[in-house]
């Protein structure tokens, strides 16, 4: 129960800086990295940035979650960048094309992760969708076949 709460805090409440190292790109949109840093960096610019209700699901605690849960506006906690200080994490940047970016970050034991989806439209990009840190189980929206 700790060790969620240990993840959850270093994920989203850090405040460096430093993105950590990321260990997969694939071919990221030009104009993305660009939006990321921003999303991180200005608050306002972040809640500007989400469609809510944004679907996904939150730290299950090791409890089944509702599958209609959302992530309300009311109820935010801002992302800051990642960091990964002792190397304990891997974390991928996968582009599905020129318009949608995924992001998974997990422990290297594969334990646990967390996943973000990303979009464009009207050419402006948007979290679509944020899975908080989890246990990861086969076939769920965080351990998809995307490896």
């Amino acid at each position: 129960m700790k060790l969620y709460f240990f993840c959850l805090l270093l994920l989203i409440c850090s405040c460096k800086k430093n993105t950590g190292s990321i260990s997969n790109v694939h071919q990221l949109p030009k104009d993305f990295t660009q939006f990321y840093d921003k999303f991180h960096d200005d608050s306002l610019y972040q809640m500007e940035h989400i469609i809510f209700p944004l679907e996904g699901m939150p730290a299950s605690e090791g409890k089944l979650t509702d599958p209609d849960f959302k992530w309300m506006k009311e109820d935010w906690q801002i992302h800051k960048p990642f960091t990964d200080p002792n190397g304990d994490y891997t974390r991928e940047l996968f582009a599905m094309d020129s318009s949608i970016v995924i992001e998974k970050i997990r422990l290297k034991n594969n334990e646990f992760g967390m996943e973000r989806r990303f979009a464009k439209s009207n050419d402006e990009w948007y979290l679509i969708y944020y899975a908080a840190m989890n246990r990861l189980v086969k076939n769920n929206s965080i351990d998809s076949n995307m490896e």
